[in-house]
Order: C-alpha cells, then sequence, then structure tokens
C-alpha cells in the first residue's frame, strides 16, 4: 500500500551559540573571571568546543533529514507530506546502450516489418476508395484492425488516439477502432510467472496463496490476473484493513522492442496517408510512462493527494497499491470487485428487436442474449445512481482540469468502476497516462475557460 509520510516542522527564529574570548577589555574581566578565561584557552575547553561542534552538527544533520523548511512560514507549524514512492527518473530506453550497428540493423528490420505488413492493407484501402464499394470498404477496415493488433503494443496505442477523434477519423473507422481498447491479445501463464519473478525476485507461490492463470482483462501494454497475496505481502485501506485480493497487472513481453523505434516508424508512415491530428512528442511522452508501472503508482499516490475530501466523503476511490511488490514491468493493486461503466451503460433491453447475434448461429445468438440480460438487470438495480455517477465523473474530470492541472489521460468508461461493496462511490483505474499543461499556457487557459 503507498503510505503517507508526514513530517511536522517548526521554521521559527534561529538559535546562535556564541563561545566567550578572552580579551583585555575590562567589561571581560568583569564578566569573566580569571579562572574561566584560563580554562576557555585550554587544551580541555578547545575538545569541549569541538564536542559541542559535533553534538550541534550531528543535530543539525538528522533536522535537515527529518524536517523541509519553508521560508514562506516563518514561525508557523507546516504538514509536509512526503511521497511514499517518488516519480521515477526521466526515462530511457534500454536499447539506447546498445552498439549503433545494432540499433539499425533493428530499424531497418521494423521498418521491413511494418512495411510487409501495411502494404495489403493500403493497397485494399486504395481501392475501396476508388471502386466506392461498401463491401470491399467494410473488409478493409476488418483488415485495418487486424493488421493494428499485429502491429504490436505502439500500433495499438496509436489506433486507440485515433479512435478518440471523431473530427478528423470516419465513423465507421472510429466504431472499428472501439475494439482495440477491449480486445488486446494476451501473453501465456508460463510468461507472466517468468516477468514477475524476474522483476520481483520472489518466486510467485512466495508472494501469492492463489494466482488465476487466465488474464481478467488485457490492454495494448499489458493484462491482467486476479490473485490473492499472502498474509506477510497484505495491502492496507485507508481505514487500517488488511486486503489480500488483488489485480496483479504483467507487462506483455516484447513492449519494449515494440517501443524503440516504431513510434517514428507509424508517425512517418502515416504521415504520407493522413495529417496525424496529435503531435508524435506527446504520443512518445505518454506510452513511455505507460509502460513503466512505477509511474502509475505514483500517479495513483497523486490523485489521492488531489481528491483526499472526495475520498472521505466516499463519492470516488482510487486502488491501493504495494510499494514493496512494485517494478517497471510489475504492479500489484487492491482488487475492485464492480462492474466498469461501459458494461453497464452498454445494457440494452434484451427484449427490443434490434437484438441480433451472429447468423447463423443460434447458439452464439442465446449466449449474446443471455449476457444482455445480465447486463440489464445490473443497469436496472443501479438506475437510481447514474445520474449520481454522471455528476461525480463530471466533477473529477472539471477538478482536474480547472484545479489541480493533473488529468487521467485515458479517463474512459473501461477505466470507471463501480464497486459492489460500494455502489456510492466511483472507482478510477488504470492511471499511468496522465497530462498536465505547461505552466506558461495555465493562464491562458483560465483566461479562456472565464471568456466562456
Amino acid at each position: 500500500m503507498l503510505k503517507q509520510a508526514s513530517r511536522r516542522i517548526f521554521t521559527g527564529s534561529k538559535l546562535r551559540f556564541r563561545l566567550p574570548r578572552t580579551s583585555s577589555n575590562p567589561l571581560h574581566r568583569r564578566f569573566f573571571p580569571e579562572r574561566l578565561r584560563r580554562f576557555t584557552t585550554s587544551i580541555h575547553a578547545r575538545v569541549a568546543a569541538a564536542g559541542v561542534g559535533i553534538v550541534v552538527s550531528a543535530f543539525g544533520a538528522y533536522a535537515a533529514y527529518e524536517v523541509q523548511r519553508d521560508p514562506l512560514s516563518e514561525g508557523k507549524l507546516v504538514e509536509v507530506t512526503l511521497p511514499p514512492i517518488p516519480p521515477p527518473t526521466v526515462y530511457k530506453h534500454p536499447y539506447d546502450d546498445s552498439p549503433m550497428i545494432w540499433k539499425l540493423a533493428f530499424k531497418i528490420q521494423r521498418i521491413a516489418y511494418f512495411a510487409c505488413l501495411f502494404a495489403p492493407c493500403v493497397i485494399t484501402g486504395l481501392l475501396a476508395k476508388i471502386t466506392d464499394d461498401p463491401d470491399l470498404r467494410a473488409s478493409w477496415i476488418k483488415l485495418l484492425v487486424r493488421t493494428i493488433e499485429l502491429g504490436g503494443s505502439s500500433c495499438m496505442k496509436f489506433g486507440q488516439w485515433l479512435s478518440m477523434r471523431p473530427d478528423v477519423i470516419a465513423g465507421d473507422v472510429i466504431q472499428a477502432l472501439t475494439q482495440l481498447r477491449q480486445n488486446a491479445p494476451t501473453h501465456s501463464f508460463q510468461q507472466t510467472r517468468k516477468i514477475i519473478e524476474s522483476s520481483l525476485g520472489k518466486r510467485l507461490e512466495e508472494i501469492f496463496e492463489e494466482i488465476s492463470e487466465k488474464p481478467v482483462a488485457s490492454g495494448t501494454i499489458a493484462q491482467v490476473h486476479r490473485a490473492r497475496l499472502r498474509p506477510e505481502y497484505a495491502l492496507k485501506s485507508t481505514d487500517g484493513k488488511l486486503i489480500q485480493d488483488v489485480a496483479v497487472k504483467v507487462q506483455h513481453p516484447g513492449v519494449i522492442a515494440q517501443t524503440y523505434c516504431d513510434i517514428d516508424v507509424m508517425f512517418q508512415g502515416a504521415g504520407l496517408l493522413f495529417a496525424v491530428p496529435f503531435s508524435k512528442t506527446e504520443f512518445s511522452n505518454a506510452l513511455q510512462r505507460q509502460i513503466n508501472f512505477e509511474w502509475e503508482a505514483y500517479n495513483l499516490w497523486k490523485f489521492k493527494q488531489n481528491f483526499k475530501e472526495e475520498i472521505s466523503k466516499g463519492s470516488i476511490r482510487f486502488p491501493e497499491v504495494s510499494k514493496e511488490l512494485l517494478a517497471p514491468e510489475v504492479l500489484v493493486e487492491s482488487w475492485i470487485n464492480g462492474h466498469t461503466i461501459s458494461e453497464l451503460f452498454d445494457g440494452k433491453n434484451p427484449n427490443t428487436k434490434n437484438v441480433k447475434g451472429p447468423k447463423n448461429s443460434k447458439k452464439k445468438t442465446e449466449k449474446d442474449l443471455m449476457e444482455q440480460r445480465s447486463k440489464f438487470s445490473k443497469l436496472k438495480a443501479y438506475k437510481d445512481k447514474m445520474g449520481y455517477w454522471a455528476k461525480t465523473i463530471f466533477q473529477t474530470n472539471a477538478k482536474m482540469f480547472l484545479k489541480d492541472n493533473f488529468v487521467h489521460g485515458d479517463l474512459h468508461a473501461g477505466n470507471v468502476m463501480v464497486s459492489e461493496d460500494h455502489p456510492e462511490s466511483v472507482v478510477v483505474i488504470d492511471a499511468g497516462c496522465t497530462c498536465q499543461l505547461k505552466e506558461e499556457v495555465r493562464p491562458k487557459f483560465e483566461k479562456f475557460v472565464n471568456a466562456m
């Protein structure tokens, strides 16, 4: 658990010490008798002074370690909150230190891979545009999604960003690209075990009482397994209760290789076909933070600090994170027993005529209807709280944008949950991507908002 550490400091007047000096001045002889003057010039006095100096220096060093001085609050009692997990250092890709020849060969290999991968998709798209055939366009869109999935984590993240720009991308393409946020590929449990044990330096059985081999969710960067911690590794909630049921986020193998030069290749290739609606620098910075889970742990801690009042009222929650079981490739956080907003609001009435399953597949159609009935029943159970959730999510976004200047960069309906244990609260997850306005831009943005 990310524990808060606090230090109480006093910034008051300075204390000064001055040793008496011998002097021919009568005042000195009056206030410092001869015996005292002799003592101050003796070796004992020098040793005593040195001892006092060492004690004072040690106390000063200890004080400097324990407290932080605020020059703007002289004479006041100040509480300073120290982050249990400091923000990670500036990102440096592991491949940057590789030999130049190896890096050149690797980049050539990735360029050749992308050229062969996207060639059929580009040709099909051009033919669909020239012929204006709707069936050919539908086939091209399916091929596009599959091609992006095969392109790797950077390519899938690129597609996700495009899916949030309906002002630039066609509607049917946007609808197809949204699948990239829901059905990302998974990796094997053997690879999960290897990554956890190499990252944390412990065997899986030493950390967990049990862990699901099948992931409960998968994204472009990582997949999530449900697990139960051993008591010695249990997290602590804000009310002091032990938490053993956790979600274990494990990075996909190959993410590091797929984020080295793929961004440059994608932006150069896409730039030949259309105007990319976001900058390469912003995309690269966001992706670099998402592949280091230490950033997500820090972001969750910072959100908790910003939303202390809302958390105390019970309107919003953030997962607890294990500081002990944390690595760039592994994140262990408290399990949220609930449903995402997208699951609840996708629960349409199954009795309507527009509910259709795949053609010529009665079994799949019945399964789809059962899932939809389940979602619809959950939606009806929570119907009286929908307005409250909408208001809470709106206020959360407004506070992030207008007050805190620390914004969740991926706050879609799949990353906002409703806990079954606390249905009055919304839970924000997956905080690996955050963004802030630069200080020189904030005043202009505030004027813009005030002018609306």
